[in-house]
């Protein structure tokens, strides 16, 4: 404790953002890393352009897998059976690399909406909670409702730069089937706010052609399709301001009282850099954006950006944590190794 408060492990959207959080808290932090950071010579040359990402020979022939690794090397998983031995997951992959599964994700953006906190209650309603639970399911409510996240929500959007179409996405939410057929059940409609006026903090991503060729299909069949909130800076747009962002979405708080941290001035919050639209570069295709002021929203680009300022925090990148040491008499864990 007398190098850090907190420890955090990994670096992608959870870790980077809550490192920053409690760092911009005023709390002692480091922060581990698996793997390099890929951008750093972007900061010691003052680059704007990631040469690294953007080889089209490397990417697009050599294909290296440098960015992602298979989880079986460090993740081990244990079925059921209490006599089994935990062996290698290889299940998945992820990225090593600072920023984790936000350098190679793929933007999408949506929320959460208000019928998924109370699910428990919705199935109770329908009949179905007994069928579930028979099936092997476990279905709960959320301890929290729809109202208490969405001033969340409003503020991730501006952490990232989310992209979009509200009233089209609004649309296709109440114009769709499982819309209608649960609308007059009292507790679907009580649950919370299932059409958000705000807009998003970036106009909607361009539609490609093939988009728009099954778009167009969807609306012949009576469908209400709408763009994909995507975290990424729209192409055209101007050069976005996470700060102006987040005032927008203090000022959207609405009823309650925002806790603490969130009642400072975005300028107190957030410095005043700036980050560049997409240029439709093409290369999303393996998920590593091209540019140092961050088209596409990552933790690398956001959160991790502004914890680099930052004296009472440490990253460390190439950092393999072997193990989280725990103080049984304490009953906390005390440290990595």
């Amino acid at each position: 404790m007398d190098n850090a408060q907190f420890v955090v492990i990994g670096s992608s959207g959870g870790g980077g953002t809550i490192a920053w959080l409690l760092a911009k808290a005023g709390f002692r932090v480091f922060l581990a890393e698996l793997g390099p950071d890929i951008a750093e010579h972007l900061d010691a040359q003052n680059l704007q352009y990631n040469s690294v990402t953007h080889d089209e020979n490397r990417f697009r022939l050599g294909r290296p897998t440098l960015h992602r690794r298979p989880r079986g090397d460090y993740n081990t998983f244990r079925s059921a059976d209490p006599t089994a031995k935990a062996a290698p997951f290889s299940g998945a992959w992820t990225a090593s690399v600072l920023g984790g599964g936000s350098i190679i994700w793929g933007t999408w953006s949506f929320r959460a909406l208000p019928i998924d906190f109370r699910l428990a209650t919705h199935f109770t309603e329908t009949g179905q909670l007994d069928t579930l639970k028979a099936w092997g399911y476990s279905v709960p409510d959320w301890p929290i409702s729809y109202g208490e996240m969405e001033p969340f929500y409003n503020l991730a959007e501006a952490l990232l730069a989310v992209s979009g179409d509200r009233k089209a996405i609004n649309k296709s939410v109440t114009s769709s089937a499982w819309y209608q057929a649960f609308r007059s059940l009292n507790h679907f409609t009580d649950d919370g706010n299932y059409t958000p006026t705000n807009s998003f903090p970036c106009p909607h991503y361009p539609i490609t052609p093939v988009g728009y060729f099954v778009s167009e299909g969807f609306r012949a069949a009576g469908k209400h399709p709408a763009p994909l909130p995507s975290g990424i800076v729209a192409p055209g747009s101007p050069s976005y301001s996470t700060r102006d962002a987040i005032q927008e979405a203090l000022a959207a708080w609405g009823s309650g009282t925002p806790p603490p941290f969130w009642t400072q001035s975005a300028t107190d919050i957030w410095s005043d850099r700036v980050r560049d639209a997409c240029n439709l570069c093409g290369f999303c295709g393996e998920y590593l954006c091209w540019g140092k002021r961050g088209p596409k929203s990552s933790s690398r680009v956001s959160t991790i950006r502004e914890l680099q300022d930052m004296p009472n925090a440490e990253i460390r990148a190439n950092a393999k944590v072997f193990d989280v040491m725990y103080d049984e008499s304490k009953q906390r864990a005390t440290g990595i190794r």
